[in-house]
């Protein structure tokens, strides 16, 4: 019997979203012919109630039969292979202050994820952290450093905001100097982190 392709494909992006642990009304499967052939594939998740939605992978392959196979076995293995990072940001002319969660090999992958689709001057990114490895010894991440004092100084500049300090933690944060999204500096510090917006990536 002839496979019919289009029941495949269906049954991939189940497989995947499975994986993932997220809705099909939360996954866009995005397919792009690639000008010298093949098709590449984007995997985006979204988030209504805060009306984001940002890049969660990206694969290619010769068809999107391939390039779905591709990604199911990204899935099947990325959380042993990634890092996690949280992102604080918000969008330009915006007060809320948002905080979204990537996987991803290392920082600039999670802010290409951030920024995916987007303008980069449409949003103002405050602080990139990469998050401490818990349970099973994930895919990488900074070792923690223990009696690491808070200072409200060294957060992200933001009045009224509340907050909480993750404990004993210092790991490596990047500020966005001023509103220019490309320019960090790097430094030993505390975390704080928002309850406002909360997104996966």
């Amino acid at each position: 019997m002839t496979r019919d392709k289009n029941l495949e494909i269906a049954r991939l992006q189940k497989e995947v979203s499975d994986y993932i642990g997220m809705g099909a009304d939360s996954l866009v499967f995005n397919y792009e012919e690639v000008p010298n052939g093949g098709i590449k594939l984007f995997v985006i998740t979204l988030n209504e109630r805060h009306n984001q939605s940002f890049l969660f992978h990206q694969t290619s392959g010769s068809d999107k039969l391939d390039a779905l196979n591709h990604m199911l076995d990204y899935v099947r293995t990325y959380k042993e292979r990634t890092s996690s990072y949280t992102i604080q940001w918000s969008a330009r002319g915006d007060s809320d202050l948002e905080t979204s969660y990537f996987r991803a090999k290392n920082v600039m992958e999670a802010l290409d994820k951030l920024f995916y689709d987007r303008d980069p001057n449409s949003i103002i990114v405050f602080s990139v952290m990469l998050n401490p490895i818990t349970g099973g010894g994930g895919g990488g991440g900074a070792t923690p450093t223990a009696n690491c004092p808070m200072s409200p100084s060294t957060s992200p500049s933001r009045s009224a905001l509340p907050m909480w300090t993750w404990p004993a933690m210092c790991i490596t944060l990047c500020i966005c100097i001023g509103s220019r999204p490309h320019a960090w500096r790097c430094r030993n510090d505390s975390y704080q982190r928002s309850t406002t917006g909360v997104n996966k990536g």
